[in-house]
Protein backbone atom coordinates (compact mmCIF):
# COMPACT_ATOMS: atom_id res chain seq x y z
CA UNK A 1 0.00 0.00 0.00
CA UNK A 2 2.78 2.88 0.37
CA UNK A 3 4.10 1.49 -2.70
CA UNK A 4 1.47 2.79 -4.17
CA UNK A 5 0.71 5.89 -1.97
CA UNK A 6 2.47 9.24 -2.42
CA UNK A 7 2.48 11.37 0.56
CA UNK A 8 0.74 10.20 3.32
CA UNK A 9 -1.23 12.61 6.18
CA UNK A 10 -2.36 11.21 9.34
CA UNK A 11 -5.85 10.24 7.97
CA UNK A 12 -4.64 8.23 4.85
CA UNK A 13 -2.46 6.78 7.24
CA UNK A 14 -5.38 5.50 8.90
CA UNK A 15 -7.59 4.52 6.17
CA UNK A 16 -4.59 2.61 4.90
CA UNK A 17 -4.17 0.59 8.34
CA UNK A 18 -7.50 -0.51 8.34
CA UNK A 19 -7.63 -1.85 4.57
CA UNK A 20 -9.11 -4.76 4.22
CA UNK A 21 -8.22 -5.36 0.74
CA UNK A 22 -7.59 -9.32 0.06
CA UNK A 23 -4.20 -9.50 -2.09
CA UNK A 24 -4.44 -13.52 -2.19
CA UNK A 25 -7.46 -12.30 -4.24
CA UNK A 26 -5.91 -10.24 -6.87
CA UNK A 27 -2.95 -13.02 -7.04
CA UNK A 28 -5.48 -15.76 -7.68
CA UNK A 29 -9.09 -14.70 -8.65
CA UNK A 30 -8.48 -14.38 -12.41
CA UNK A 31 -7.01 -17.20 -13.17
CA UNK A 32 -9.96 -18.83 -11.37
CA UNK A 33 -12.32 -16.91 -13.11
CA UNK A 34 -10.95 -17.77 -16.50
CA UNK A 35 -10.56 -21.69 -15.74
CA UNK A 36 -14.52 -21.67 -14.39
CA UNK A 37 -15.56 -19.86 -17.62
CA UNK A 38 -13.63 -21.95 -19.99
CA UNK A 39 -14.39 -25.53 -18.64
CA UNK A 40 -16.17 -24.99 -15.34
CA UNK A 41 -19.38 -26.80 -14.16
CA UNK A 42 -22.78 -25.04 -13.78
CA UNK A 43 -21.84 -24.90 -9.94
CA UNK A 44 -18.45 -23.78 -10.35
CA UNK A 45 -20.13 -21.25 -12.59
CA UNK A 46 -22.62 -20.06 -10.10
CA UNK A 47 -19.97 -19.47 -7.79
CA UNK A 48 -16.89 -17.45 -10.08
CA UNK A 49 -20.10 -15.19 -10.92
CA UNK A 50 -20.41 -14.44 -7.14
CA UNK A 51 -16.48 -13.98 -6.70
CA UNK A 52 -16.51 -11.54 -9.99
CA UNK A 53 -19.29 -9.05 -8.82
CA UNK A 54 -17.03 -9.31 -5.33
CA UNK A 55 -15.02 -5.99 -3.87
CA UNK A 56 -11.94 -8.41 -3.28
CA UNK A 57 -12.57 -6.63 0.34
CA UNK A 58 -13.58 -8.01 3.75
CA UNK A 59 -15.75 -5.26 4.24
CA UNK A 60 -19.21 -5.50 6.87
CA UNK A 61 -20.99 -5.55 3.20
CA UNK A 62 -18.79 -7.55 1.11
CA UNK A 63 -20.42 -9.99 -0.65
CA UNK A 64 -18.58 -13.07 -2.05
CA UNK A 65 -16.06 -12.28 1.01
CA UNK A 66 -17.08 -15.34 2.80
CA UNK A 67 -16.63 -17.66 -0.28
CA UNK A 68 -13.09 -16.80 -1.28
CA UNK A 69 -11.60 -17.86 2.49
CA UNK A 70 -13.26 -21.21 1.85
CA UNK A 71 -11.80 -21.69 -1.55
CA UNK A 72 -8.36 -20.80 -0.39
CA UNK A 73 -8.64 -23.57 2.55
CA UNK A 74 -9.87 -25.74 0.61
CA UNK A 75 -6.92 -26.03 -1.70
CA UNK A 76 -4.60 -27.02 0.97
CA UNK A 77 -1.03 -26.83 -0.31
CA UNK A 78 -0.20 -23.31 -1.73
CA UNK A 79 -2.28 -22.65 -4.85
CA UNK A 80 0.24 -20.10 -6.04
CA UNK A 81 1.75 -21.42 -10.01
CA UNK A 82 4.60 -19.07 -9.23
CA UNK A 83 6.25 -18.93 -5.65
CA UNK A 84 7.30 -15.57 -4.57
CA UNK A 85 11.02 -13.75 -5.89
CA UNK A 86 13.16 -11.78 -3.98
CA UNK A 87 13.58 -10.26 -7.59
CA UNK A 88 9.85 -9.27 -8.00
CA UNK A 89 8.45 -8.94 -4.81
CA UNK A 90 5.48 -6.58 -5.39
CA UNK A 91 4.40 -9.37 -8.35
CA UNK A 92 4.69 -12.61 -6.61
CA UNK A 93 3.80 -15.03 -5.48
CA UNK A 94 1.01 -15.10 -8.40
CA UNK A 95 -1.20 -17.35 -10.72
CA UNK A 96 -3.09 -20.64 -10.19
CA UNK A 97 -1.21 -23.86 -10.09
CA UNK A 98 -4.00 -26.47 -10.93
CA UNK A 99 -7.32 -25.15 -12.22
CA UNK A 100 -8.48 -28.30 -12.27
CA UNK A 101 -8.29 -28.63 -8.98
CA UNK A 102 -9.29 -24.99 -7.99
CA UNK A 103 -12.80 -25.65 -9.58
CA UNK A 104 -13.61 -29.06 -7.67
CA UNK A 105 -12.50 -26.91 -4.58
CA UNK A 106 -14.73 -24.37 -5.72
CA UNK A 107 -17.56 -26.48 -5.97
CA UNK A 108 -16.79 -27.74 -2.41
CA UNK A 109 -16.31 -24.41 -0.72
CA UNK A 110 -19.72 -23.38 -2.68
CA UNK A 111 -21.48 -26.04 -1.31
CA UNK A 112 -19.96 -25.52 2.12
CA UNK A 113 -20.92 -21.82 2.19
CA UNK A 114 -24.44 -22.61 1.24
CA UNK A 115 -25.30 -25.25 3.40
CA UNK A 116 -24.06 -22.59 6.80
CA UNK A 117 -25.79 -19.72 5.33
CA UNK A 118 -28.60 -20.68 3.14
CA UNK A 119 -27.44 -18.79 -0.10
CA UNK A 120 -23.75 -18.09 -1.41
CA UNK A 121 -24.01 -14.06 -1.38
CA UNK A 122 -24.09 -13.58 2.78
CA UNK A 123 -22.47 -10.77 3.68
CA UNK A 124 -19.39 -10.65 5.01
CA UNK A 125 -20.37 -8.87 8.51
CA UNK A 126 -23.38 -11.43 9.09
CA UNK A 127 -21.33 -14.24 8.85
CA UNK A 128 -18.23 -12.60 11.45
CA UNK A 129 -19.02 -10.76 14.17
CA UNK A 130 -17.33 -8.65 17.00
CA UNK A 131 -18.79 -9.63 20.17
CA UNK A 132 -18.38 -9.28 24.43
CA UNK A 133 -21.04 -9.03 26.66
CA UNK A 134 -23.97 -7.76 25.14
CA UNK A 135 -22.00 -5.70 22.33
CA UNK A 136 -22.55 -7.98 18.81
CA UNK A 137 -21.51 -5.77 16.08
CA UNK A 138 -21.08 -6.60 12.10
CA UNK A 139 -16.83 -7.35 11.69
CA UNK A 140 -14.48 -6.41 9.04
CA UNK A 141 -11.01 -7.48 8.21
CA UNK A 142 -9.49 -10.85 7.94
CA UNK A 143 -6.68 -13.43 7.74
CA UNK A 144 -3.22 -12.04 7.19
CA UNK A 145 -2.65 -15.31 4.90
CA UNK A 146 -4.85 -14.02 2.54
CA UNK A 147 -2.82 -11.01 2.03
CA UNK A 148 -5.09 -8.44 3.99
CA UNK A 149 -3.23 -5.55 6.27
CA UNK A 150 -6.44 -5.15 8.53
CA UNK A 151 -5.77 -8.78 10.49
CA UNK A 152 -9.14 -9.99 12.44
CA UNK A 153 -8.82 -13.79 13.04
CA UNK A 154 -12.63 -15.83 13.63
CA UNK A 155 -12.32 -18.66 15.12
CA UNK A 156 -15.22 -19.08 17.86
CA UNK A 157 -18.21 -20.54 16.02
CA UNK A 158 -21.46 -19.78 17.79
CA UNK A 159 -25.25 -19.91 15.74
CA UNK A 160 -23.24 -20.49 12.16
CA UNK A 161 -21.36 -17.39 13.13
CA UNK A 162 -17.44 -16.57 13.67
CA UNK A 163 -16.59 -14.08 16.56
CA UNK A 164 -13.32 -12.53 16.64
CA UNK A 165 -10.75 -13.27 18.82
CA UNK A 166 -7.41 -12.51 17.30
CA UNK A 167 -6.07 -9.93 15.27
CA UNK A 168 -5.89 -6.30 15.85
CA UNK A 169 -6.02 -5.03 19.57
CA UNK A 170 -4.25 -2.23 20.11
CA UNK A 171 -4.09 0.30 17.62
CA UNK A 172 -2.09 3.65 17.42
CA UNK A 173 -1.06 6.57 14.97
CA UNK A 174 1.30 9.01 16.05
CA UNK A 175 1.76 12.49 14.14
CA UNK A 176 4.91 14.28 15.60
CA UNK A 177 3.62 17.79 14.34
CA UNK A 178 3.54 20.84 16.51
CA UNK A 179 0.79 20.26 18.23
CA UNK A 180 1.40 16.25 18.18
CA UNK A 181 -1.46 14.54 16.98
CA UNK A 182 -2.36 10.70 18.23
CA UNK A 183 -5.14 8.64 17.99
CA UNK A 184 -5.88 4.96 18.94
CA UNK A 185 -8.16 2.03 19.90
CA UNK A 186 -8.44 -1.09 22.35
CA UNK A 187 -10.44 -3.10 20.39
CA UNK A 188 -11.92 -4.71 23.25
CA UNK A 189 -11.97 -1.31 25.68
CA UNK A 190 -9.91 -0.46 28.86
CA UNK A 191 -12.03 -2.45 31.55
CA UNK A 192 -11.92 -6.52 31.59
CA UNK A 193 -14.93 -6.23 34.19
CA UNK A 194 -18.03 -6.98 32.93
CA UNK A 195 -19.91 -4.68 35.32
CA UNK A 196 -17.85 -2.01 33.99
CA UNK A 197 -19.29 0.82 30.99
CA UNK A 198 -15.72 0.03 29.47
CA UNK A 199 -16.09 -3.33 29.01
CA UNK A 200 -16.41 -3.34 25.06
CA UNK A 201 -17.12 0.16 24.78
CA UNK A 202 -14.68 1.00 21.92
CA UNK A 203 -15.99 -1.98 20.01
CA UNK A 204 -18.55 -0.05 17.82
CA UNK A 205 -15.41 2.07 16.82
CA UNK A 206 -13.79 -1.17 15.95
CA UNK A 207 -16.65 -2.06 13.47
CA UNK A 208 -16.75 1.95 12.06
CA UNK A 209 -13.07 0.99 11.64
CA UNK A 210 -12.17 4.68 13.22
CA UNK A 211 -9.85 5.39 16.44
CA UNK A 212 -10.32 7.47 19.26
CA UNK A 213 -8.48 10.72 20.00
CA UNK A 214 -5.52 10.16 22.26
CA UNK A 215 -5.90 12.48 25.67
CA UNK A 216 -2.38 13.62 26.18
CA UNK A 217 -2.38 17.33 27.80
CA UNK A 218 -3.60 17.86 31.56
CA UNK A 219 -5.96 19.89 30.15
CA UNK A 220 -7.54 17.31 28.11
CA UNK A 221 -7.62 14.69 30.71
CA UNK A 222 -9.28 17.09 33.18
CA UNK A 223 -11.82 17.72 30.91
CA UNK A 224 -13.08 13.84 30.04
CA UNK A 225 -12.01 12.72 34.20
CA UNK A 226 -14.09 10.31 35.82
CA UNK A 227 -12.86 9.90 38.76
CA UNK A 228 -10.22 11.40 40.92
CA UNK A 229 -8.66 9.25 43.81
CA UNK A 230 -6.48 10.63 46.84
CA UNK A 231 -4.04 8.64 48.49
Amino acid sequence: MLYESGKLSLDDMIQLKHSTHEEAADRLLGDLLKAAETFGSARAKEAAAELKAWDRNTEAGSRGAVLFPRWFAQMQANPFARMWEEGAPHDTPAGLKDPEAALKALEAAADEVTKQYGALDVAWGDANRFHIGNVDLPANGGSGTLGIFRVIQFARQENGKAYANAGDSFVAAVEFSNPLKARALLSYGNSSEPDSKHHGDQLELLSRKELRPVWRTRSEIEKNLERRELP
